[in-house]
């Protein structure tokens, strides 16, 4: 039975702990220019149902939610695309902004034609689920670090991984979110520890990775790794060549 996860207490952070530059040879690296090189045509450059955007709006030593999460929709990057704002705050990230240009930016996505792009804090969108979700691909590049004292973690863990997993089930949602950066065996609590997130970290291995503790103990993750020195990146580099793959079948089998 699916039932909607209690509020609870936990301590959410970006996954991007220094300004990092655009890694430019990414598409390279994965691929991608050689499929557009090999196919000139039906290689989609946009998701026409639209992308969410999740953000912590926190800084890694700020433990009250921040009402920064928003992509500066002023980056040249994000020209003539559509930023909803459907939560509460109104200020805009650098964290945001640059998870932004990997996921759907003109120049540094997959999917740079994506116009419609949903945004929220991650505590908002926390305490909307299970919601009915349009857009194809979600990205979270934040991750839940902490308790508030006396949860039952397990309970609390299971909880919010069977609503997302209803959600991707009943919606078809891929819901791509990262590991932290640096080397651990342990595994952030929210989001990467469940069976229906696509579990993102790094080439060079140096992010938390390592068997699930909860929700179901002795599931390996990450799932995948991506080209970049932050977690924040390598998750929106995934999220963009989901929404690349969700288009084409989208489009080869013509349905929703």
């Amino acid at each position: 039975m699916i039932t909607t996860p209690r509020r609870f207490h936990h301590l959410l952070a970006p996954l991007l702990l220094s300004t990092a530059l655009v890694h430019a040879d990414w598409k390279q690296d994965v691929g991608y220019d050689r499929l557009t090189a090999t196919f000139t045509t039906g290689v989609p450059t946009a998701v026409s149902a639209g992308v969410t955007q999740v953000e912590a709006g926190t800084t890694p030593t700020d433990t009250t939610p921040s009402n920064n999460y928003l992509p500066d929709s002023a980056n040249a990057q994000f020209t003539g695309k559509t930023i909803n704002n459907l939560s509460p705050g109104t200020g805009t990230s650098g964290h945001a902004t640059g998870v932004g240009t990997y996921f759907y930016g003109s120049a540094s996505s997959l999917i740079p034609g994506t116009t419609q792009i949903d945004a929220y804090s991650a505590n908002d969108w926390s305490s909307r689920l299970p919601y009915n979700e349009s857009r194809r691909v979600q990205n979270h590049s934040w991750i839940g670090t902490a308790f508030s004292e006396g949860t039952d973690i397990n309970s609390a863990v299971t909880s919010y991984n069977n609503v997302i997993d209803y959600m991707a089930d009943t919606y078809g949602t891929i819901v791509v979110v990262g590991v932290g950066n640096d080397y651990s065996t342990t595994l952030p609590y929210l989001l990467c520890q469940g069976y229906n997130q696509l579990s993102v970290g790094r080439v060079d291995g140096n992010h938390s990775a390592g068997l699930t503790a909860y929700d179901g103990s002795g599931r390996m993750k990450p799932d995948i790794v991506s080209f970049e020195t932050v977690t924040s990146n390598t998750t929106p580099q995934v999220a963009s060549a989901a929404g690349l793959l969700t288009q084409k079948f989208k489009t080869a089998f013509q349905a929703d």
